[in-house]
């Protein structure tokens, strides 16, 4: 930990030598030689802040993939990337029982007259765990309708 902040220290430092060199290249600065190392300083101060959000706006993007039943059940490490696909799509209206509990394996709970099936999906951010729970109202043994809510831990 302490040498990540070292290396962003000086990091930031190069950067500040960097603009002083090109900004003591104007000749404004050559007899304001404060103004010169303030202004290279917060030079280097406000790109190590744009650089550091561009990062961890690239390091926090999770890609995104339609729903596929087999992806789905063969390929366990990339659900997370299908659970927003397979809550905005209507896959789940008009399925049967057997059929959701063929792709997602049995509820997490049921309620006491089986009209309400409760899943818990598990995604993740880039640094937390996001859980949604999905309840699937059911009527006759078919999907009718479904809610869901997300929380992350």
């Amino acid at each position: 930990m302490i040498l990540r902040i070292f290396i962003l220290i000086l990091i930031i430092i190069a950067i500040a030598f960097i603009a002083k060199w090109c900004l003591n290249k104007l000749s404004f600065f050559k007899s304001r030689k404060k103004l010169l190392y303030v202004l290279s300083g917060l030079i280097g101060l406000f790109s190590f802040i744009i650089y550091a959000l561009c990062f961890s706006y690239y390091i926090t993007k999770i890609p995104k993939e339609n729903f596929s039943e087999t992806t789905w059940m063969n390929e366990i490490s990339e659900r997370h990337k299908m659970i927003d696909d397979l809550l905005e799509s209507d896959y789940f209206i008009g399925k049967n029982i057997d059929e959701i509990q063929k792709v997602f394996g049995k509820p997490k709970e049921v309620n006491s007259n089986k009209s309400i099936l409760i899943y818990e999906l598990i995604g993740h951010t880039a640094l937390d765990f996001k859980i949604t729970t999905l309840k699937l109202h059911v009527r006759d043994s078919i999907v009718k309708s479904f809610d869901f809510e997300s929380k992350v831990d």
